[in-house]
């Protein structure tokens, strides 16, 4: 490679994408950060498809609990839990209730899907446009203040799965970093 090239890939950013639990304590981004984490720029940190957690400002900023304790942001940010400098962490969410995630075995957004006798399945119920960690847009904006006005100073992050072109679906991501 040459010098170039390796002084070009030096001045970009060097980032990470991961989902909150990872950052729990003793899980794969915790460690990695305490390790390497000088070397990061920041971690695009997804608050989605985890059930009902991240699923209140309360619950995503300040104490996540439930089955992925300490992975809300001030939880990341703290000493106490992952000590990942607060500004290389950025919040991201669903840009749009359908976008939790790519359709699952559940039929994505909540839906529940059951057998229908022959073989294949059919959704039953309503979907629940939080059970994937979608949070309406007051609501983020809220939740973005509560962690700025705790001292958090990351960015936002939020994605959209567009409909399908020829048979290619299409993601968009804003990323708002300071």
């Amino acid at each position: 490679m040459s010098a170039h090239i390796k002084h070009a890939i030096s001045c970009l950013p060097h980032t990470l994408a991961a989902i909150a639990p990872w950052f729990g304590a003793y899980q794969p981004y915790t460690l990695l950060d305490a390790s390497v984490g000088h070397l990061i720029d920041w971690y695009n940190v997804q608050f989605y498809s985890q059930g009902t957690a991240y699923t209140t400002c309360s619950t995503l900023i300040e104490k996540s609990g439930g089955d992925f304790p300490g992975t809300a942001v001030m939880e990341i940010i703290s000493e106490a839990g992952a000590g990942v400098p607060a500004h290389k962490v950025v919040l991201g969410k669903p840009g749009k209730a359908a976008n939790g995630g790519l359709p699952d075995s559940n039929g994505g957004a909540g839906w529940t899907q059951e057998a229908d006798g022959n073989g294949g399945a059919q959704r039953r119920g309503a979907p629940n446009p939080h059970a994937n960690g979608f949070l309406e847009t007051g609501t983020l904006a809220r939740c973005v203040a509560d962690a700025k006005a705790k001292g958090w100073n990351g960015g936002v992050m939020v994605w959209e799965v567009g409909p399908s072109t020829c048979g290619v679906r299409v993601l968009s991501v804003t990323s708002v970093v300071p």
